[in-house]
């Protein structure tokens, strides 16, 4: 999942509309999770069960989306590539090792408290901590949720290839597109079955290539042009609430399988990106209050994604001992997974972002030795 903001790619300032969904998609993982935990059943007939898979989903066409305005017609050297892999790895790499590595420490206290043996997987360890096992073994995260991340570092390493082999011209780029949407077609009808519980086929769903077809349309859509005139931008919201309204109401029921195979793994994944394409046309933006509580959502979009599953687990914990209800702790939880992601934002994820912003300008900035120079070395 990209959690970049959405940057307008002629005055270069954020999208907020794109920032804004993408905060209220980590609030509402969240919500799943925590609901989830409290023991509600949400299958695929419950709006939140449904959000619980596509909020994912969206995240991914975000994220093509805006690699895309952002980096289109600016990958043009192996510097720029160099500088591009350097942000991503400031921008992603600081908060998930502290992830990963709070979640092994919480399995051994746990297991510890429980009088079991907890042996610490070296592959899976090694994988983590170098992002590799998106390429290698999707399913072998360490931390709840962490699979996407695997997903995305995969596109991002995808995606300079994928602008190079297309020229950025939209017709080959709607060709990927349409590949990566044969791909997913072929796990929807075949790999994955219907008839069993998408539980049990979790390493085939989490696969990137079931995913891909989602970035390659964010990446294919940021070739449009935005903002939109400011008498069309009313007919963008429109389209916004339509993509809404279809995920809303689109007929599905039983166990969550059945959002991901079939006709519903695309009218849903097309609902979503309606939802997308609409807010990225409107180019809406919001004052006052909400205005700013949205934008700190979007920017702290990352660690309320990445840290929730570890804040509520002291604190039912803690709840146990006082003879508490669980309920209650994870509406606390909620209230300090957002403390907590912003102090991870102002005091670890921006000043990394800023470091790989200068490491990335100055590698993009050094220029070629010279025949002179080369012969003083």
């Amino acid at each position: 999942m990209t959690f970049t903001g959405g940057i307008d790619a002629r005055s270069g300032s954020r999208i907020d509309s794109l920032d804004y969904l993408r905060g209220l998609l980590a609030v509402a993982v969240m919500a799943y999770h925590y609901a989830t935990g409290s023991g509600l059943n949400l299958d695929s007939s419950h709006v939140l069960g449904r959000i619980g898979i596509y909020a994912v989903a969206t995240f991914y066409i975000l994220s093509g989306l805006s690699l895309g305005v952002v980096y289109r017609g600016n990958l043009n050297t192996i510097r720029d590539i160099a500088a591009y892999a350097i942000k991503r790895i400031f921008r992603i790499v600081p908060l998930f090792w502290f992830v990963v590595t709070a979640s092994v420490a919480v399995g051994m206290l746990t297991s510890a408290h429980h009088g079991l043996a907890y042996k610490a997987d070296g592959r899976s360890l090694l994988l983590n901590y170098t992002l590799l096992f998106g390429f290698v073994d999707p399913s072998a995260y360490l931390s709840v949720g962490a699979w996407s991340i695997g997903n995305e570092t995969v596109f991002y390493a995808l995606f300079p290839l994928i602008l190079i082999a297309t020229g950025r011209n939209r017709m080959t780029l709607s060709c990927v597109a349409c590949a990566a949407f044969l791909v997913a077609l072929y796990f929807a009808e075949v790999l994955l079955d219907p008839a069993l519980p998408l539980a049990s086929q979790w390493a085939v769903y989490v696969n990137p290539f079931n995913q891909l077809f989602l970035f390659a349309c964010g990446v294919l859509m940021s070739g449009l042009s935005c903002p939109i005139a400011p008498r069309w931008r009313l007919s963008a919201m429109g389209v916004a609430l339509i993509g809404v309204a279809a995920f809303v109401m689109l007929p599905s029921a039983g166990d969550e399988v059945a959002l991901v195979t079939g006709a519903n793994r695309f009218l849903f994944s097309g609902a979503c990106v309606l939802l997308v394409l609409g807010l990225f046309l409107s180019d809406l933006r919001i004052r006052g209050r909400a205005g700013k509580i949205l934008a700190f959502l979007g920017k702290s979009s990352y660690a309320i994604y990445l840290l929730h599953p570890l804040v509520v687990l002291p604190l039912l914990y803690l709840f146990r001992l006082a003879t508490l209800p669980s309920s209650s702790a994870y509406i606390v939880a909620a209230a300090a997974t957002l403390a907590v992601a912003w102090v991870s934002f102002n005091y670890l994820e921006e000043p990394m972002m800023k470091m790989g912003g200068r490491f990335g300008r100055s590698v993009r900035a050094r220029q070629e030795p010279t025949p002179t120079d080369m012969q003083g070395q």
